[in-house]
């Protein structure tokens, strides 16, 4: 064996093992987040990710869809889209620093954490302008099988005490910024009801739930109680399902004022994915679909297939 095809064998061989390594990769999916906008006061909001827009004016009681990040330490911002709309006496006070400064002004919290791959995340912001409140929930998007729903609650509405949620004959009991178990249901149209413990008036009947057969869903409250139950709403999402092939990003659903709903008058189920909000704003930087490392597998590849020619050119 001479050395000429000692070497063609070696970069065969480098060739084979970045493939295996770039499909070890793969394997890895990024982290996804999606935002849920429960603050009862506050105009439209924008999500940042390490200063790039990832969520773009986001109204009250929507909920966006997941969008993929790089995994690792990232600082997420909360920044009224806005400001002038919120608050009018911003205007004219920035002589110098233009929008940055009423950006920056508008900058309503900033938190820095950790994103792991394979795993889907829920940020929830509620509260009030002065009081906002900031947290996030790990999903567990897991399909459940044929023949089963699996569902959760979640505790986002402000100024309200403990609430038992009863779906079907499972109930559970969580206070705010608190979400429940995930539990298992038959597939099937269900009526949710919800008692505000100490509250006179503390149960509700609103629009059905249909959970669809193996998918996973969340089930939201949000509003704020002011002495009328009526100022609450459940959000419904669903989160995975068998059939649910979401691209990215979606385009966004057209405007439709949705009027408040009565206690005791339900109505039709809405459409899955009818209550999800913009789509997240296209990440404007290098690797928003492939990775930093899945860039450096495809410059390597390249630079053993141009080798390989070489090579080969070299030796007819």
């Amino acid at each position: 064996m001479n050395k000429h095809t000692r070497l063609l064998i070696a970069m065969l061989l480098g060739l084979v093992l970045m493939v295996a390594n770039g499909h070890s990769a793969a394997a890895d999916e990024k982290p996804r987040v999606r935002v849920v906008h429960a603050a009862p006061s506050l105009s439209p909001l924008d999500i940042f990710v390490n200063d790039i827009l990832f969520f773009d004016k986001i109204p009250y009681r929507y909920i966006s869809d997941y969008a993929p990040i790089d995994p690792g330490d990232r600082t997420v911002r909360v920044i009224l889209a806005d400001p002038l709309i919120q608050n009018p006496t911003l205007d004219g006070q920035f002589s110098e620093g233009g929008l940055n400064a009423i950006r920056a002004e508008a900058t309503l919290r900033e938190v820095s954490e950790a994103f792991e791959n394979d795993r889907h995340y829920t940020v929830i912001v509620s509260g009030r302008l002065r009081q906002l409140e900031y947290w996030r929930i790990t999903d567990d998007n897991v399909l459940p099988g044929n023949g089963t729903a699996r569902v959760r609650f979640v505790h986002a509405a402000v100024n309200t005490p403990s609430t038992e949620f009863c779906l079907g004959d499972v109930c559970r009991t969580i206070s705010f910024k608190q979400a429940s178990d995930y539990f298992l249901l038959d597939p099937g149209t269900y009526t949710p009801n919800i008692r505000l413990n100490g509250k006179e008036r503390t149960k509700l009947v609103i629009r059905p739930l249909v959970l669809q057969n193996n998918g996973v869903h969340t089930v939201f409250l949000t509003g704020e109680i002011q002495d009328q139950p009526q100022g609450l709403q459940l959000l419904y999402t669903l989160d995975n399902s068998e059939a649910l092939a979401v691209p990215y990003p979606q385009p966004p659903p057209p405007a439709v004022k949705q009027p408040p709903l009565k206690s005791g008058a339900p109505q039709a189920p809405a459409s899955p994915g009818s209550l999800t909000g913009p789509a997240p704003a296209y990440p404007p930087v290098s690797g928003a679909f492939l990775s930093i490392r899945a860039i450096g597998l495809l410059a390597g590849l390249g630079v053993v297939v141009a080798g390989g020619l070489g090579f080969w050119l070299a030796h007819r």
